[in-house]
């Protein structure tokens, strides 16, 4: 009945507050290294071991899986044994054991979430005496208009005297660089509701460009005489566009979600095509010309003769650029930077595909030195 504990793959139950500390230590790895080999946890205790093929095929070909069986040099084929599954009793479904950790986490993240909520919709509640309009909301409508326009909702107190310490616009993410659209003030002198009394509270909304914006009224109250803070939200909305649109464009029914068709499943003789005729080779009208770099300069800059000093090798590559740098000659110095950049990066090119291929032929063939 406990969402704060996980099945670890290795075969523990511990607290979901140490699943960080628990995977990166030692007995984790021990452990999860010994099931891979197909050990158990009384095999390992007796010091035997028994290798048990896997299956299911959908955790072999996990690729968490394949990484670790190479890693430890086994093959990710025929090392896992069967999965456990755990019974949740919260949606009363099998889970296998090296999932249920993240199932219940989920759990605890909705738990989490329904609490915000109802918590929330409970701060929208009247309380201790005091009664704000507009339980279910307070809408402006669809107003046509760039002008301010003000609503008015009463307080008032059937208990005790209250002060109404904050009466504020809650901020909110989507308000853009304008700021909040909607602003609220207590109407009169001073912030206290006398007992049997009512006070005014002016919401005013300032409609900048067309759509629906909502926000959310906070209003802060202490009780006087029983020297208590409460507080009472109210959800305040508006429209801006034309009504003619909003009336056009509205919908016409509820919404209801598209049934999911089921996927069609052909059982009957696959034929199956040939190939396609291979291209033929494309004719061209003409070719470019070549320009390769001078083949000089790329034997001093990368060949044998560029393996002495820097100040050398500059030297040598000096020897190929114009003496003076000018309107007229900076065409010049700079085609053989450019023969250079593009050399490295041939060479830079050529080097990570031969470091590549090597790593992926001992990816492949995990037992080779």
């Amino acid at each position: 009945m406990r969402h704060d504990i996980f099945a670890c793959s290795c075969g523990n139950v511990l607290p979901l507050s140490v699943r960080k500390e628990h995977t990166r230590g030692k007995k984790h790895k021990e452990a999860l290294s010994a099931l891979v080999r197909g050990e158990s946890l009384g095999q390992r205790r007796n010091g035997s071991s028994r290798n048990r093929a896997a299956t299911h095929p959908d955790n072999v070909r996990n690729r968490t899986h394949i990484d670790l069986c190479h890693s430890l040099i086994i093959s990710p084929y025929n090392c896992l044994p069967e999965q456990e599954q755990i019974h949740c009793v919260h949606c009363r479904k099998s889970i296998d054991s090296v999932d249920y950790d993240a199932h219940a986490a989920e759990h605890i993240r909705q738990q989490h979430f329904d609490q915000v909520r109802a918590a929330l919709e409970e701060a929208k509640d009247d309380k201790e005496g005091v009664t704000v309009t507009g339980r279910n909301g307070i809408d402006f409508g669809i107003l046509d208009t760039e002008k301010p326009v003000e609503f008015m909702i009463d307080v008032s107190s059937a208990l005790s005297r209250v002060s109404i310490r904050k009466c504020r616009i809650a901020p909110s993410v989507k308000d853009g660089v304008e700021g909040p659209k909607f602003s609220a003030h207590l109407r009169g002198k001073g912030r206290v509701v006398q007992k049997g009394s009512t006070r005014k509270v002016s919401l005013i909304f300032q409609p900048s460009y067309a759509g629906h914006v909502e926000a959310t009224l906070e209003l802060l109250f202490f009780d006087i005489d029983n020297s208590r803070t409460f507080v009472i939200t109210r959800t305040v909305e508006a429209t801006v566009g034309s009504r003619e649109d909003y009336e056009e464009l509205k919908p016409k029914a509820p919404y209801a979600r598209r049934k999911a068709v089921p996927k069609f499943n052909y059982t009957g003789l696959v034929v199956r095509n040939n190939r396609p005729p291979t291209w033929t080779k494309t004719l061209w009208a003409d070719r470019l010309l070549g320009y390769d770099p001078p083949s000089r300069l790329i034997e001093v800059a990368y060949g044998p003769r560029s393996l002495g000093s820097p100040k050398q090798l500059l030297s040598n590559v000096k020897k190929f650029m114009p003496t003076i740098f000018n309107e007229k000659t900076y065409g010049a110095w700079f085609q053989v930077l450019l023969h250079l950049e593009e050399q490295q990066v041939k060479l830079v090119s050529a080097q990570c595909f031969q470091l590549f291929n090597s790593q992926f032929c001992d990816f492949r063939n995990p037992g080779s030195t």
